[in-house]
């Protein structure tokens, strides 16, 4: 509570980890629901983004939640993946 109201930029945000994509997915799910019957509740759908490297890529699979705070919530999960041997 402050005259004025904290504010942030549109995309300003932090990250929180979470074990598995199904983990995200429920949370998505519910947040999803949530919107539906209250128009402040932000979402920024889920998406994937690969990361090459020398030994491993990896996938980043991610989502945006906001909701009663001038900051979104990224929900991620990461999976490691190992380089098929060319020998």
């Amino acid at each position: 509570p402050g005259d004025p109201a904290l504010a942030a930029p549109a995309m300003d945000h932090f990250g929180m980890m979470v074990e598995t994509e199904e983990e995200l997915d429920t949370i998505l799910a519910r947040a999803e629901s949530r919107a539906k019957v209250d128009d402040r509740v932000r979402i920024i759908p889920k998406g994937t983004q690969i990361t090459r490297g020398p030994t491993h890529d990896y996938t980043l699979t991610n989502c945006y939640v906001g909701f009663g705070m001038p900051m979104l919530v990224e929900l991620q999960h990461i999976t490691r993946h190992a380089h098929a041997r060319n020998d």
